[in-house]
């Protein structure tokens, strides 16, 4: 009897911990620090991708790893935001930062998600823009100037959220 009290209990204390971040949701705040925000890395497939190829655009850029639940569970309504905005002047870039391309593809084809990942696998790129927890997003204006960051997961199909994002395309 003690046992099975025992196990109950530490089940609570695990869900008790562990559920903040089930249901929490980081807002994109205004960032005003001056960054590199250029990058080379490359893709799944091997081919160099670079940020300043996408000016012109706004750009989420959002940094993770398989084995953060929270990256995980915000993957898919990134990739619902990307979609809704794919005939506009939007692109998405996942940054993972620790993962092998078989474990990435793996959890992509688990996902049903297809996004285009860059690897940085040392994370230096994560480092140079200041990252400290994972899940971060930063959202970059068409010159290429971070104009938000996200810290933790966030609710991507929130309507202030889509809204603001919006509001940064239209202000070419």
């Amino acid at each position: 009897m003690k046992l099975a009290i025992s196990k109950m209990l530490s089940l609570f204390l695990l869900l008790y911990l562990f559920s903040p971040w089930l249901v929490y949701s980081a807002q994109l705040e205004p960032y005003t620090e001056a960054i590199n925000t250029n990058f080379s890395l490359p893709d799944l497939h091997g081919k160099t991708q670079e940020l300043h190829d996408y000016r012109g655009k706004v750009v989420l850029v959002n940094f993770w790893a398989s084995w953060c639940l929270p990256c995980i569970q915000e993957m898919p309504g990134m990739k619902r935001l990307a979609d809704s905005l794919r005939d506009q002047d939007f692109v998405l870039l996942t940054l993972n930062t620790s993962d092998s391309p078989k474990r990435i593809a793996e959890v992509l084809r688990r996902l049903q998600l297809d996004v285009l990942v860059l690897l940085d696998h040392d994370g230096k790129i994560f480092k140079d823009w200041q990252g400290q927890v994972l899940p971060t997003s930063y959202l970059l204006d068409h010159l290429g100037r971070v104009s938000y960051r996200v810290d933790g997961p966030a609710d991507w199909d929130d309507a202030d959220t889509v809204s603001k994002i919006k509001r940064l395309i239209q202000s070419r």
